[in-house]
């Protein structure tokens, strides 16, 4: 049997309708035939003892006449998350800044890795400070952040978000009165 991961344990019940070689006529009874797992794998232990018997068409017990085998099969296969990220663009503050709010649909158990090149993963978000100018456009670069949430129970899950840094505009004003005097007169701006 295949069942997608959810979190919790999952069983298997053997039915004895699944039995092969019962004469024809009698009934085999199975209780208790349970494979239990919870995290992605493929299990074949039975949980424990289980019982058995096998009655004649008259009803009366034909078990001693047996062996029994019983196997089975429980898959638990990965389920899906998301992960998201959000873009971060602000003028330039002398401060590193990275993606924003990276938030994976499942959190517990769950590694996110980042990368700038999409092949070379770190568990360290990358982060830029200075303004960066893309040569082409000559527009402030946006730098793309790929993130991968991975977890062992569940598919990667994948995203990407940017970061984008713009020059800060300074301002200097200065003002002076001076009295007029016939000759050119000077006004020095300071930087502080």
């Amino acid at each position: 049997d295949r069942k997608e991961y959810n979190g919790a344990d999952q069983t298997l019940t053997i039915p004895a309708a699944n039995a092969e070689g019962v004469v024809v006529g009698e009934t085999l009874s199975l209780t208790g035939a349970t494979i239990t797992g919870q995290d992605v794998a493929t299990y074949t232990e039975l949980d424990g003892a289980y019982s058995w018997s096998v009655a004649k068409a008259d009803e009366s017990d034909s078990t001693g006449n047996y062996t029994i085998e019983v196997t089975g099969s429980l898959e638990i296969y990965k389920s899906t998350m998301s992960v998201e990220a959000e873009d971060y663009s602000g003028i330039y503050d002398g401060q590193p800044h990275g993606i924003q709010n990276v938030t994976p649909s499942v959190a517990a158990g769950t590694t996110v890795y980042y990368s700038t090149d999409n092949e070379t993963w770190s568990e360290t978000a990358p982060t830029w400070t200075d303004v960066e100018v893309d040569a082409e456009s000559g527009e402030p670069a946006a730098h793309t952040v790929y993130v991968k949430a991975v977890n062992a129970n569940y598919e990667d899950a994948t995203t990407s978000a940017t970061v984008t840094i713009t020059k800060k505009a300074i301002t200097v004003n200065a003002t002076d009165r001076k009295e007029y005097n016939g000759a050119d007169q000077t006004l020095t701006i300071p930087a502080a």
